[in-house]
């Protein structure tokens, strides 16, 4: 349920409240409107804040916190997407057996994961990429604030926004997809398009509304071969993940396309918001020259790559992917990418 500020504090927030208050060190450290947001938390509640330091989630970190986060009525994370999946692996390993003890906000400082809409979480065991599922891990609530998106940095913005774009790329092809998920994927690529028009005044409202769509899209069809392919690219060689997704998003499209009856269902789905092959290439040159993001690789960089791809993910592909294939599309995405 997405609500305001406004309607947070004067409906839950009060001097008897116990929170925990959960935000990245980044965003706690750069953002105005946070520690704003913090300091009116701490006039007005009882809060104790954890700060989550590392840029990718370790699932041993998480476990340690468990003495700190029994007593809480309220859980409130601000930050991206891996913020928020902070706050649910804490919840998932800690809070589970007293989910209905407490209500679980979250107001995302970036509009690309979607996580403020899904009920799993993305944690890291030595470097390889792991999910967390279960219907708790969903907040019960969502404030959606432009500002924040005034304050990260551009690369920032543009590797969420790719992200988001992905996912509802993604959740449209799905083996998993449904009447509902169809739905919420057309709904974001409609906002993403509209909050792209202008790419230099983007329409950041627009572009959080489809980060939210996305992520309910997903939380339904759950994402595919990009995203499998992208966790390799982030933990081995450093690729914001939004980047990550995009990487290898024009050579699934081909694969996916050369399935016929892939290629006649897929632009029906997508309702011509985008209407053939080239308009989605478009887009993904777009966002690279405006966002001015190159990639840190060359084409030696997949070295063992297979054992990173996460194959749970690479199965809800509408096109089949052998371990054989997997390097050739690192490498052909590499090839795809060098001249935009």
């Amino acid at each position: 349920m997405i609500i305001s500020t406004d309607y947070f504090f004067k409906n839950f927030i009060s001097p008897n409240v116990n929170i925990l208050f959960i935000v990245g060190k980044n965003v706690l450290e750069n953002s105005i409107k946070l520690n704003e947001l913090k300091n009116q938390l701490e006039i007005s509640s009882k809060v104790t804040t954890i700060i989550k330091n590392s840029k990718l989630i370790n699932e041993n970190d998480v476990l340690s916190l468990i003495e700190v986060t029994y007593k809480f009525e309220i859980i409130l994370c601000v930050g991206g997407g891996s913020v928020i999946d902070y706050a649910k692996s804490i919840i998932f390993h800690n809070l589970s057996k007293r989910r209905n003890g407490f209500k679980f906000f979250a107001i995302p400082t970036t509009c690309g994961s979607g996580s403020e809409s899904t009920e799993f979480a993305v944690v890291y065991n030595d470097n390889i990429k792991k999910s967390l599922y279960s219907k708790i891990l969903k907040p019960d609530y969502v404030i959606l604030d432009k500002d924040f998106l005034n304050e990260i940095p551009n690369l920032v913005l543009w590797s969420s926004i790719s992200d988001s774009f992905c996912q509802a790329i993604e959740s449209l092809w799905s083996k998993n997809a449904n009447t509902e998920s169809l739905e919420y994927s057309i709904k974001a690529l409609s906002l993403f398009k509209e909050g792209i028009n202008n790419f230099i005044n983007l329409d950041k409202e627009k572009l959080l509304k489809a980060s939210y769509y996305s992520g309910n899209a997903i939380n339904i069809s759950k994402t595919t071969a990009p995203h499998a392919f992208s966790y390799y690219l982030t933990t081995m060689h450093n690729i914001p993940h939004g980047f990550a997704v995009l990487f290898t998003l024009e050579e699934f499209l081909k694969i996916n396309l050369s399935d016929n009856l892939f290629k006649a269902n897929f632009f029906d789905r997508i309702n011509y918001i985008f209407k053939d092959y080239s308009d989605i290439i478009l887009v993904i040159k777009k966002i690279l020259k405006q966002s001015k993001y190159k990639y840190p690789i060359t084409i030696n960089s997949f070295n063992k790559c297979e054992k990173y791809i996460n194959l749970e993910r690479l199965n809800n592909n509408p096109v089949s992917i052998s371990s054989s294939q997997i390097k050739k599309i690192y490498i052909n995405s590499f090839n795809n990418l060098i001249d935009k």
